[in-house]
């Protein structure tokens, strides 16, 4: 008897361990798809104190909007939202609605933050911006030219430097004549983030240039006369033209030569 009690024992000790290594190893699947799911975003890497970022929060509370830069838009034209396939993180939902109004502070068709500082003769300073294209990123058609304009170095009348959205991410820069050169084309896909940064030297001689590159990569490189009409130039960035929805989830710039530190890893 006491032989068969203690084998009695033996399976009861021996179901109860297995179904306690099940239970934990559920749980580590559980965890595991948890996290999967909703990954917790990886930590930012410090950047020296000299660099600038401009973040967004993911709060959707439009008082937010107070916090930030001048603002070129009707309300809904800049919302604060979750940053798409980006847990954790905050963007600016840019929009631009076919039956929107022209923009009361600047009569144009536009969805647009500004930022400082300006820039002048001999500076050079690299900027990063980080955006995300949607499926529904043509919103339709509006009675402005047929263009968007989504980051620019503004000048008088038409940007020194601009990157616009047609089917393709197109790089434009102005003669000092007004004509218009194109120095970049790279194909648009949806649903994806897209990595773009620009370094700069600013001038009106002819020693200047501007560098572009994509997901930290060469792209393509100007070099001349980079100042058209005004000795100043800083940058906008959201939506100026045609009806369009698109989400920036940073903006970063410095003085100098930065690619590699500045270049978004979104």
């Amino acid at each position: 008897m006491s032989g068969e009690h203690t084998h009695d024992n033996l399976v009861s000790m021996t179901t109860w361990q297995g179904v306690v290594e099940r239970i934990e190893h559920l749980s580590r699947r559980i965890i595991a798809l948890e996290n999967r799911t909703n990954p917790t975003p990886a930590p930012e890497p410090e950047l020296p104190t000299d660099v600038f970022v401009r973040t967004y929060p993911d709060s959707g509370n439009d008082k937010d909007r107070d916090k930030y830069e001048y603002q070129q838009a009707h309300d809904h034209g800049l919302q604060f939202v979750p940053a798409p396939f980006k847990p954790g993180r905050g963007a600016v939902q840019v929009l631009l609605r076919a039956n929107d109004v022209r923009e009361p502070a600047t009569d144009g068709f536009r969805a647009e933050f500004t930022g400082e500082p300006r820039w002048g003769e001999g500076d050079e300073v690299t900027y990063a911006i980080a955006i995300f294209i949607p499926d529904d990123w043509n919103q339709g058609n509006n009675s402005t030219w047929n263009d968007r304009i989504i980051f620019q170095f503004t000048d008088q009348g038409s940007p020194m430097f601009s990157l616009h959205m047609r089917d393709q991410f197109v790089l434009r820069r102005k003669d000092p004549d007004g004509r218009f050169s194109y120095h970049a084309s790279v194909n648009i896909v949806a649903d994806r983030w897209y990595n773009f940064t620009f370094h700069v030297k600013w001038t009106r001689n002819g020693d200047g240039f501007f560098k572009t590159y994509l997901d930290g990569n060469f792209v393509n490189e100007y070099r001349g006369r980079t100042l058209a009409v005004r000795s100043t130039t800083y940058a906008k960035w959201g939506i100026y033209g045609q009806p369009t929805k698109l989400y920036y989830g940073e903006v970063r710039w410095a003085k100098g030569a930065r690619v590699p530190e500045l270049t978004t890893d979104w």
